[in-house]
């Protein structure tokens, strides 16, 4: 007999947890500290306003600040490709979400459903790698699956290639920060709405007050409804708020103090199933005539999250040479969800070997019928869950002379512990079964059932000391090189009752299972500045990503990426990725224009995928799983081109090769050689503005700015094996805006061609369609 005691849905603290909320605490504490010493001790004439820690104005994005006390000052010192989306051009492009503003950078992909079917929020590859934990606000980890809204972000960068020198575990592609809306001196006040296709219906304000001559307050909301474009049922409902206080402004001595909640309340769309000819390549149904927006969502289907984060960001100029910085974070998330994904099988019989391709699915469709599809996860994943984490990083940065030699050096620690629980659900046969051709959505006699005893827990924990010096060998010549260890640990728990068991012998499965990794992840640099507009580099580095590093995203079956695989009991070593990279970033017209490029190859080993309908592990985390290899070069320039003419322009080349097998699978020996799965080869992003009103300046007043942009991307393969292909994506933006005395008017319009674009993939099940030709008008005011 099996004795189950209740969950307490309240935070469970290990001891790493204790120690990290020890030293939140006391991160919390010092600045109070500090300020009461500074306050006697410096003097309070200032110099002129000037916005501390904002993001760099839409221009030469090589100056621009990287805002984290971890990396650089600049994009400019980074010896890596980094692409910076800066304010003015969210703005400009009317930007709602995080997914919307990274199609301005090249390489960057979707995938929709990973690990088991059911996260669905945002899920980033770059370069093609998984970068769905490699998510950051102000350089600390977000921690929650959710889908991200614009309404508190100052700006985002993308940092290129295998991080973990300064990040840690995870960052094999890259790692996107977000760059969050600080209170600075001086008032200010925007408020802005705005009305498109769909409907959407969106609000923002955001509010900046100066409280004396060293403090402020900033605030920031928004409401935000959508029925997507060309997409049935499927909507997108947000309410966001955030607060922000800064202490110290335009001293030594800062504090910023941030909150941020932000509520969804969606339908997933997972869009449209792939079908397979008798040869076994997949295409989006789409391409073979239905409708982009038939939309097989359901009155059942929802995706309800709750975030709230709460950020610590403290930096004290001890001297001219040594600042000492505490960064800290701890976020609460939660999550109620139900989804729908379709698939259109190729085979005919699930119980006789082999595949029946008559009277499947894909046959029938391709013949005209209107069969009915099958489901991924079992009818579609439902579950509640529920994560938190926290995370202080405290570093101590210097510039320095010894031996004639100068040193800009860095020391520091990072420590992070997140927790997951989530509580599976099931609607079993009870939604019935759609048609691929006329699929409904209402679903009366629909019972959400909670699969008792088969709740799963995940915890994940990193305790990290970094550190990283550049030396100078002349004023042209230095050499930057960093190390960081980082001790590991992950834990999985499941448990599922004989009764839900689905499979023989039909007895109670417990899995108890827990893994820790030790590892040094190590970068170097060699960088040429021959002039004070140039600087080149030739870099190395090294980054691991252990199993069970993403928990939000991964606690969804027994075998999904969690310690332990199926058995509880396996070893599974981490990923492992090296780059190699060769760039430089150059000005030109006085620093108004910046120019960059990179030549670079990714080296992936113990890669691992998902099948995409039961969210299973197929290969990877053991020392003979797939190799992976992505190999290119980028270009990208911004800027101001002529006077009045700003462009963000960026291109990417990728050429992308499966090196190894897939041990113990059917596809061993097809997949080697193979392209990497979410990788288009040619990428492109151009967005441009003119300010046509300079020319007429003396009988009109005001700003009038005309603008565009292109984003290209080439066709890519959604699954290992290469029978799914993803056709390429082409989409024409246009903009016109008017601006007096405040009073700010524009008109976007999006996909101005009408192209069929797919956002995501997954696998050979599905792949979602995007909107067709839409606009949003914004009406806004500025103080």
């Amino acid at each position: 007999m099996i004795v189950r005691s209740s969950i307490s849905l309240r935070p469970k603290m290990s001891n790493v947890a204790l120690t990290a909320s020890a030293t939140l605490a006391a991160a919390a504490v010092q600045p109070m500290a500090a300020f009461a010493q500074s306050t006697e001790q410096e003097s309070t004439s200032l110099d002129p306003i000037q916005v501390e820690g904002a993001a760099a104005s839409y221009g030469n994005a090589n100056d621009a600040s990287t805002g984290i006390s971890r990396l650089p000052a600049t994009v400019r010192e980074i010896p890596r490709a980094v692409t910076v989306i800066s304010q003015e051009q969210l703005e400009q492009q009317g930007v709602t979400t995080v997914e919307q503003a990274l199609r301005n950078v090249p390489g960057i992909t979707l995938s929709t459903g990973e690990g088991n079917g059911g996260t669905n929020g945002d899920q980033f590859r770059i370069r093609g790698f998984q970068s769905k934990g490699d998510i950051y606000i102000d350089g600390l980890r977000d921690f929650g699956a959710y889908v991200r809204d614009s309404f508190d972000i100052e700006s985002i960068e993308v940092i290129k290639g295998p991080n973990g020198e300064n990040f840690g575990v995870g960052t094999t592609g890259g790692l996107i920060n977000q760059t969050s809306k600080k209170a600075h001196l001086g008032d200010a006040l925007s408020i802005e709405g705005q009305i498109g296709s769909g409907p959407l219906k969106r609000g923002t304000v955001d509010y900046n007050k100066q409280i004396n001559e060293t403090t402020a307050i900033r605030l920031n909301g928004m409401v935000h409804d959508q029925d997507v474009a060309d997409r049935d049922h499927v909507k997108s409902d947000r309410q966001g708020f955030a607060a922000a206080l800064g202490f110290g402004l335009g001293t030594d001595t800062t504090w910023s103090l941030n909150y941020m909640y932000q509520h969804n309340n969606r339908k997933p769309d997972y869009g449209v199933p792939f079908i397979a000819d008798a040869n076994g390549r997949w295409r989006p149904a789409t391409e073979l005539g239905l409708s982009r927006s038939t939309s097989y969502v359901r009155a059942t289907d929802k995706d309800v999250t709750n975030a709230h984060v709460v950020t610590s960001l403290f930096s004290k100029e001890v001297n001219d040479w040594l600042t000492i910085s505490s960064e800290s974070r701890v976020g609460f998330y939660d999550r109620d969800y139900s989804s729908t994904a379709p698939g259109c099988s190729n085979d005919a019989s699930s119980s006789t070997p082999g595949v029946q391709y008559d009277g499947s699915c894909s046959q029938q469709f391709l013949a005209g019928g209107n069969p009915l599809i099958t489901y991924g996860a079992g009818g579609g994943l439902s579950y509640k869950q529920r994560t938190w984490g926290l995370e202080n990083t405290t570093t101590a940065k210097a510039e320095f002379e010894t031996g004639g030699l100068k040193h800009k050096a860095l020391v520091g620690v990072n420590v992070y512990y997140q927790d997951d629980h989530r509580e599976p659900a099931s609607y079993g046969q009870t939604r019935g079964n759609q048609t691929i051709r006329d699929p409904f959505y209402n679903t009366p006699n629909a019972v959400r059932t909670r699969v008792v005893g088969n709740d799963r827990d995940a915890t994940a924990s990193d305790v990290a000391l970094f550190a990283n010096d550049r030396v100078w060998f002349t004023d042209q010549i230095s050499v930057m090189g960093a190390l960081r260890w980082d001790n590991f640990k992950s834990k999985f728990y499941s448990f599922t009752p004989a009764a839900a068991d689905t499979t023989a012998p039909f007895e109670d499965v417990e899995i108890n299972s827990k893994q820790s990794d030790s590892k040094l992840s190590r970068s170097v640099a060699l960088m040429f500045e021959p002039q004070s507009n140039q600087t080149y580099y030739v870099s190395y580095a090294r980054s691991y990503t252990p199993i069970g590093t993403n928990v939000a995203t991964q606690a969804g079956n027994a075998t999904s990426e969690v310690p332990g695989g199926a058995s509880g009991n396996l070893k599974l070593d981490p990923e492992k990725a090296d780059l190699y990279e060769f760039g430089g970033k150059i000005d030109l017209m006085d620093g108004r224009l910046g120019l960059s490029g990179s030549v670079f190859q990714i080296d992936k080993s113990n890669a691992y995928d998902v099948d995409p309908t039961t969210g299973d592990v197929i290969g990877g985390f053991s020392d003979a799983s797939q190799k992976r290899r992505v190999r290119g070069f980028e270009l990208g320039a911004t800027g101001e081109l002529a006077p009045g003419l700003n462009i963000q322009f960026g291109y990417a080349y990728l050429d992308s090769k499966i090196r190894g097998e897939t041990p113990g699978t059917a596809a061993a020996s097809s997949v080697k050689g193979n392209d990497v799965p979410y990788v288009s080869k040619h990428n492109a992003a151009l967005w441009a503005t003119y300010e046509l009103s300079r020319h007429f300046a003396d009988k009109m007043p005001g700003k009038l700015v005309v603008g565009g942009g292109i984003q290209y991307a080439s066709a890519y393969w959604a699954d290992p094996a290469n029978t799914a292909r993803v056709p390429k994506s082409f989409s024409l933006d246009g903009l016109i805006s008017y601006e007096y005395e405040g009073v700010r008017v524009a008109l976007n319009g999006y996909n101005l061609t009408n192209e069929l674009n797919y956002t995501s993939a997954q696998g050979t099940g599905r792949v979602v369609p995007g909107s067709g030709r839409t606009v949003l008008l914004s009406l806004g005011y500025k103080m």
